[in-house]
């Protein structure tokens, strides 16, 4: 595990818009807002200044296709709840400067409309702090040691908060994605610990596209659903970098809602800065009681 500061200091390439024409952004949109009350896509839930978590994805990304001239599109992994109404939301960033993709996760997608990407960064829709980072892809694409990584996952330091997180183990001579679910009731406070398992997975990811493999046309597959960040164990050359913690801050409750749209946070560009004036690097811990837990009420 490199710590993220090792791979920011290498700084970037004059060729940066080359590396990132080579980059697709899949985010994660299967989800429903349930947890808070809301009928339909998570994705479409108004989070800042009426901004919703699919604006702020679709800011960020045009934002850099803007700044750099280039082409980087951005795929929607739907589920058979949030696709029809996603793909009837999209038609209003059809002037925005971004492609964009969806499929349903059910299904197995033989053929690709992106020909000539390399990378995929994948991460859940609604973590605001998932934006594309250049010094990262420029590590995967420009490998110091000119051996590409072809699994990176971002990992991040445990607080109180995190300890039901999965977190990364060495096995066999790969890395694993280890989940509270896996573990025995009797290691359950052990796996908690934040001294033995300093770090947890925050589900943003980047994957080797060129090592994708289609399968034959009319093949019958069956398809176990696992979390994504397990499949670091098929590939070889797999690294873990410990991001800060500002890259992960997932809205899961409305207690993460009052927090990402309070005045800690500034927005630009679609994505969210901590105030400096916060003297610790960690948020606020939120709790609301009972009566704001359905976005209506709160």
């Amino acid at each position: 595990i490199q710590p993220y500061e090792k791979i920011k200091a290498r700084g970037l390439p004059d060729n940066i818009a080359s590396v990132l024409n080579k980059l697709v952004v899949v985010k994660l949109n299967g989800g429903l807002g349930t947890s808070m009350g809301c009928k339909g896509p998570k994705s479409l839930i108004g989070v800042r200044n009426e901004n919703t978590f699919l604006d702020l994805t679709v800011q960020q990304i045009e934002h850099l296709n803007k700044s750099y001239n280039t082409d980087v599109p951005l795929v929607l992994m739907n589920s058979f709840n949030t696709d029809d109404d996603t793909k009837k939301i999209l038609q209003k960033y059809s002037h925005s400067r971004v492609k964009i993709y969806t499929f349903n996760q059910s299904r197995y997608q033989k053929t690709s409309p992106l020909g000539g990407k390399e990378y995929i960064f994948v991460s859940n829709i609604d973590n605001l702090g998932a934006t594309v980072d250049l010094y990262i892809l420029n590590h995967l694409m420009n490998p110091p040691n000119g051996k590409r990584c072809e699994f990176v996952m971002e990992v991040t330091n445990k607080t109180r908060a995190d300890v039901k997180g999965g977190t990364l183990t060495q096995y066999e001579n790969k890395l694993r994605l280890v989940e509270i679910a896996q573990v025995p009731k009797a290691h359950v406070d052990e796996f908690k610990s934040v001294s033995k398992f300093k770090i947890f997975n925050t589900n943003n990811l980047w994957i080797a596209l060129f090592l994708f493999q289609t399968l034959d046309g009319g093949l019958n597959v069956i398809q176990l659903e696992t979390a994504v960040g397990a499949a670091i164990k098929s590939f070889e050359n797999s690294l873990g970098i410990n991001v800060p913690r500002s890259r992960f801050l997932p809205v899961k409750t409305t207690s993460d809602l009052l927090l990402v749209m309070s005045n800690l946070y500034s927005l630009n560009a679609g994505s969210l800065t901590m105030s400096e004036k916060r003297e610790f690097p960690t948020v606020p811990l939120v709790k609301l009681g009972s009566s704001f837990t359905k976005v209506n009420s709160y």
